[in-house]
C-alpha cells in the first residue's frame, strides 16, 4: 500500500480501528504486514464512507439503500463455484466480467461492481476481495448479529478472460439441486442461506422481473421492530395470492391475479381470464407499451384490486412478496422442516446463515488456478501475471524440483538424494567387477594335449564383455493445474 494510507492507518484510533476490521478474521489480519492491514481496513473506510451518504442503488423506484445490492453482489460472486471442479466462487473476482454480468440471473449487479471499480479500483486490494468485504459491511451496516461467524480471509485473485454462466440458481425453480450438487451444501444451509439473502432488501421490476420488498424494513435483519428476522415467520403463513407482474419502462407496473402455483394440480390450470392471450399481450394490449419483462411472485399484507400502479406504491403499506424459489423452502418435505425451525427459533437461524454464508464465500479461495482444490502437501502455487499485475495463471509446483529456493531444505535436498544413490550405484557395480575377478583369478586353468600355440588369456582386471548398467534416474515428483 502507499506510504500515505499506512500513515493514514497509523492515525486511526483504536476504537476506531475495531470497526474498521470486524469483516475480516482476526488471525488472517494480524498475520499481515502493516502495509497490508492498512489498505484492507482502508477499503473498509471507502465502503462506509460511500454507504454513510445514503446512496441508493435504485434512485428512480422508491425502495431505498445500497447495502441490499452490494450483499446480492457478493452472493452471485460466490455462487458460480462448483464444489467437484473447483471452478467458480469468488476468488478470481469474474463477477466483473461482462460475460458473467450478462447472466440473466446478474440483472443490475453491474450497478454495484461498476460503483466497486470507481471506490476500490486503485486501493492495493484484489476486486475479487472488495466484493466480498461489501457484503461483509453491508451485512453488518444492516445489523447482522453474527459477524463473528462470517469474517472473511483474504488472499483472492483477479483474472480476466474467464465468466462463468448458466451457474446461479433461477428465482423460479426448486434450489435443492443447485445448491447440493454444484454448490456442496447441506439442506440445512441452502435453506438458511436462501432466507437469510433474502431477509434483506427489495426486487427491482426492470433488474428482475420482480417487485416489492421481502420483509417490513429491508435494512435490517430484525424487521421493522428490530426484534426478529421476518422471512421464515412471514414464509410459513398461508395467506398469500399470487400474481403476475408486468413493468414498465415508465416506473408502472400491472399486476394481474393468477391461481396459486404450488395448490394440487395447478400445474395443468388454465387461467379463467384472457383465453389463449399471454399476460404479457394482454399487458401491452392495456398499456399500449411493451412491458420490460413479467413474472409470477407471492405478495401477502393486503388484498389490492388488479390494475396499473407505480413502482413501489401500493393502495396499502406492509405489502412483501415471495418468489416460487422462497416457496419451495416450505413446499419441498426435505426443506421444510428446517424453514419451519428457523420461523421459531431467531437466534438458530442467524448461526446457521453466518455458517453457511462464510462457506459460500470462501470456496475455492484456497485452490490454484481457476479450478481445482489447492496444491497439497508437497507442492505450492505459482503465480504468473502481466506487466500490470493482473493474474494470467497458476499452477501448482512440486516442491521437490524447487528447494534450492527454501533454505529449510537446503541441508537434505535433491541434490543430495541423488548423490546418495549415484554412490550406490557405484559401489554396488565395483563389487560386481570385483567378484567376477576373484571367480576368474581362481578357476583351474586347463593344460593342452600338444604344444599347439595357446591363445593369450585376458589381462588381469578386463571387464567382461556386453555387460550394460542401467542407473536409474533420481524421482522428482510434482504437479501442474491451470
Amino acid at each position: 500500500a502507499p506510504t500515505a494510507v499506512v500513515e493514514w492507518w497509523n492515525g486511526v484510533a483504536t476504537a476506531d480501528r475495531a470497526n474498521l476490521v470486524r469483516p475480516f478474521d482476526a488471525d488472517w489480519f494480524e498475520a499481515l504486514p502493516v502495509s497490508a492491514q492498512a489498505a484492507y481496513a482502508k477499503v473498509v473506510f471507502d465502503l462506509h464512507e460511500f454507504l454513510d451518504t445514503g446512496a441508493d442503488s435504485h434512485p428512480a423506484d422508491s425502495y431505498i439503500g445500497f447495502e441490499p445490492l452490494l450483499l446480492r453482489t457478493s452472493f452471485h460472486s460466490s455462487g458460480t463455484f462448483h464444489h467437484k471442479s473447483g471452478s467458480g466462487g469468488s476468488n478470481g473476482g469474474t463477477i466483473f466480467e461482462k460475460g458473467e454480468l450478462d447472466d440473466p440471473q446478474n440483472g443490475c449487479i453491474e450497478i454495484a461492481t461498476h460503483k466497486l471499480q470507481e471506490l476500490l479500483a486503485n486501493q492495493h486490494v484484489p476486486l475479487a476481495d472488495c466484493v466480498v468485504i461489501a457484503g461483509n459491511v453491508a451485512l453488518d451496516r444492516m445489523e447482522f448479529p453474527r459477524m463473528d461467524l462470517i469474517q472473511m480471509q483474504g488472499g483472492r485473485k483477479d483474472s480476466s478472460g474467464v465468466a462463468h454462466r448458466d451457474r446461479l440458481p433461477s428465482a423460479d425453480d426448486d434450489p435443492m439441486a443447485k445448491f447440493t450438487e454444484q454448490l456442496g451444501f447441506t439442506v440445512p444451509e441452502l435453506v438458511a442461506l436462501i432466507g437469510g439473502s433474502h431477509n434483506f432488501g427489495s426486487a427491482h421490476g426492470k433488474c428482475s422481473g420482480y417487485e416489492g420488498q421481502w420483509t417490513s424494513n429491508p435494512l435490517s435483519w430484525g424487521g421493522a421492530n428490530g426484534n426478529a428476522p421476518e422471512f421464515f415467520v412471514e414464509l410459513m403463513r398461508e395467506d398469500w395470492r399470487w400474481y403476475e407482474v408486468c413493468t414498465f419502462h415508465n416506473n408502472s407496473v400491472q399486476y394481474k391475479s393468477v391461481p396459486d402455483p404450488f395448490a394440487p394440480g395447478a400445474e395443468g390450470e388454465e387461467e379463467e381470464e384472457g383465453g389463449d392471450v399471454s399476460l404479457e399481450e394482454a399487458c401491452e394490449q392495456a398499456h399500449s407499451e411493451t412491458p420490460v419483462i413479467c413474472e409470477e411472485q407471492a405478495m401477502r399484507g393486503c388484498a389490492f384490486d388488479d390494475g396499473l400502479y407505480t413502482v413501489g406504491v401500493l393502495p396499502c403499506a406492509g405489502v412483501v412478496l415471495r418468489l416460487k424459489s422462497d416457496f419451495w423452502l416450505k413446499m419441498n418435505p426435505m426443506m421444510t422442516p428446517h424453514a419451519q425451525r428457523f420461523a421459531d427459533d431467531a437466534a438458530l437461524f442467524a448461526a446457521e446463515f453466518g455458517n453457511a454464508y462464510h462457506k459460500l464465500t470462501h470456496n475455492g479461495l484456497t485452490r490454484c488456478g481457476l479450478s481445482g482444490h489447492g496444491c497439497g502437501d508437497h507442492s505450492k502455487c505459482e503465480a504468473t501475471t502481466d506487466a500490470g499485475g493482473t493474474l494470467l495463471y497458476e499452477q501448482c509446483v512440486g516442491q521437490a524440483t524447487r528447494y534450492e529456493d527454501d533454505e529449510s531444505k537446503d541441508k537434505f535436498g535433491t541434490g543430495a538424494w541423488v548423490g546418495i544413490g549415484l554412490g550406490i550405484v557405484a559401489v554396488v557395480l565395483i563389487a560386481l567387477v570385483l567378484i567376477v575377478l576373484v571367480a576368474k583369478n581362481k578357476a583351474p586353468v586347463p593344460q593342452p594335449a600338444t604344444a599347439e600355440k595357446q591363445t593369450p588369456s585376458p589381462p588381469t582386471g578386463a571387464l567382461p564383455q556386453h555387460t550394460d548398467v542401467v542407473v536409474a534416474a533420481p524421482y522428482a515428483h510434482g504437479h501442474g493445474q491451470a
